[in-house]
């Protein structure tokens, strides 16, 4: 295949793999995201809450790491490490109010700097909460709150919600995440639960961290490659190595089994010339060895005057004769007069070498 056929040939492979993209149209089944997916709309995803946050007047974004416009942060799962999470705790200790589901997280740290460290235990910091909110299901009581923290929905366990200061921020931690999951969120007092830990007021920002992208020093992701591209990406890349696949299947193909062909064997081109001439010599014919010396001086003379390479004989005797101003003996010597042995063969190697010379002088 030569060049531009593979160049046409990749530029038809790029314009029918956009074309697929474009006219599929492909749309990713949000009800078989992962649990706790922010945009899942299965029982396990929280899209309803996001949409509940938003219908209360909420700005919500998803996923990233916080920043200084964020007033709340949710935190469903846990995956921040190194970096991370060492922002989101200067984050937290600068004002910002941490919601977290994850009761093996990181961030209830009873060592942490406070500005008031004298809560009294079994006091509800949450004026909402202490009005009689009933869930379903229940959060379980695994909590063992610090000597710091207010706890809410206590037993003799421990506590299913605990409020920690920390710093200037807030660490509001619940003992599941199953009470913001879409399945059960419209049961009983669920919603009403989470409108009063993540939106105090209309207008405040929140964002709600990806449980199932792990972040460490600012590194987002899933783990694999075609996990950090968006949909569209990880199709186009499934497709390219489709169709890489499919032309090195065509280009390797083998129409039948191999063939074993006896190559000719090179020559130089001097050794060429010898055999051929040894060749001519036992044949002892000096008729035909004449012959082709004069094939080859009429394709050179034709060339010269503009007959051709392959000019009619009478044709190019005449333009020698007339315009050329050559010797007419010498024309006639070499072009025409009959050889009969190796000594007329030799003078007609002769004159046809004078008969050029005498030309391009």
């Amino acid at each position: 295949m030569s060049r531009r056929r593979t160049v046409v040939a990749a530029v038809a492979a790029v314009a029918v793999l956009a074309m697929i993209l474009v006219l599929s149209n492909p749309e990713e089944n949000r009800y078989d995201r992962p649990p706790l997916d922010p945009r899942g709309t299965g029982p396990g995803g929280v899209a309803a809450l996001v949409e509940l946050l938003r219908a209360e007047g909420a700005q919500v974004r998803i996923g990233g790491t916080p920043d200084e416009r964020d007033d709340v942060v949710l935190q469903l799962r846990d995956t921040f490490s190194g970096e991370a999470a060492d922002g989101l705790r200067r984050w937290l200790r600068t004002g910002g109010t941490l919601v977290t589901a994850d009761p093996y997280g990181g961030y209830i740290d009873s060592t942490m700097p406070t500005q008031r460290t004298a809560l009294e235990p079994g006091a509800c910091e949450l004026t909402a909460i202490r009005d009689d909110v009933r869930l379903d299901p229940g959060l379980p009581t695994s909590l063992t709150p610090a000597p710091n923290s207010s706890e809410c929905f206590t037993s003799v366990d421990g506590a299913g919600l605990t409020v920690t200061r920390a710093g200037a921020g807030l660490v509001v931690a619940l003992s599941s995440s199953v009470t913001f999951t879409n399945e059960v969120l419209g049961r009983a007092d669920n919603a009403v639960l989470a409108t009063v830990l993540l939106v105090p007021n209309r207008g405040v920002r929140i964002r709600v961290l990806d449980p199932n992208r792990y972040v460490s020093d600012d590194e987002v992701g899933d783990g694999t490659v075609l996990g950090a591209l968006p949909l569209r990406g990880s199709q186009a890349v499934t497709q390219a190595v489709i169709a890489f696949l499919a032309v090195a299947l065509i280009r390797g193909r083998r129409l039948g089994r191999p063939v074993d062909e006896d190559l000719p064997v090179p020559l130089p081109a001097a050794d060429l010339v010898l055999a051929s001439g040894h060749l001519l010599d036992r044949n002892d014919d000096a008729t035909d060895a004449a012959e082709r010396l004069r094939r080859r001086a009429r394709r050179d003379l034709g060339v010269a005057t503009g007959l051709g390479a392959d000019p009619h004989p009478g044709e190019l005797l005449t333009l020698l004769r007339d315009r050329a101003g050559l010797d007419r003996d010498l024309i006639e010597r070499a072009l025409v007069h009959p050889v009969r042995d190796r000594g007329d063969l030799v003078a007609v190697s002769a004159d046809l070498d004078r008969l050029r010379t005498e030309l391009f002088r």
